[in-house]
């Protein structure tokens, strides 16, 4: 181990990397050290990049609103509204009418699926839907091509 962090400290002046995952820091670090721990140049963020792709696969699936919005915005460009005229959205194409009991996790009202939004935010990214939210607090929604 102590080896590997040697060879890191000697590698970081001349380590680049292209593009930077948010744990740039650490991934710097990892990628100046690889060497030393055997990995060829490139294989931690090869292995980092999978692994973080892997992980938000489970989370848009465990909400009960992600699917309907991903379903939603594939047959649109954009989508403008505030959360609750979101929610008044989703509802139909969940089957959940006006009578009908939510589905478990479902949220009650905009204010709820606000909150959703904000920690499905970077796993819908993922899967090419930015979310952005304006000043006056009404969501913006635009589809966009993401490269992996």
């Amino acid at each position: 181990m102590i080896t590997a962090v040697s060879a890191a400290m000697r590698e970081l002046p001349a380590t680049m990397i292209t593009k930077r995952p948010r744990t740039a820091d650490f991934a710097l670090w990892s990628a100046a050290g690889e060497t030393a721990l055997g990995l060829k140049p490139g294989d931690f963020l090869y292995s980092d990049s999978n692994n973080r792709a892997g992980a938000n696969d489970p989370a848009l699936e465990a909400s009960p609103v992600a699917k309907f919005i991903i379903e939603m915005m594939g047959g649109t460009t954009t989508w403008s509204g505030t959360a609750s005229d979101l929610l008044s959205r989703l509802k139909p194409a969940a089957g959940i009418g006006d009578k009908d009991k939510a589905p478990y996790g479902w949220p009650k009202d905009g204010t709820r699926l606000s909150g959703i939004l904000n920690r499905l935010a970077p796993n819908l990214r993922q899967v090419g839907i930015d979310l952005q939210s304006g000043r006056t607090g009404r969501r913006h929604w635009r589809p966009r091509a993401v490269t992996r």
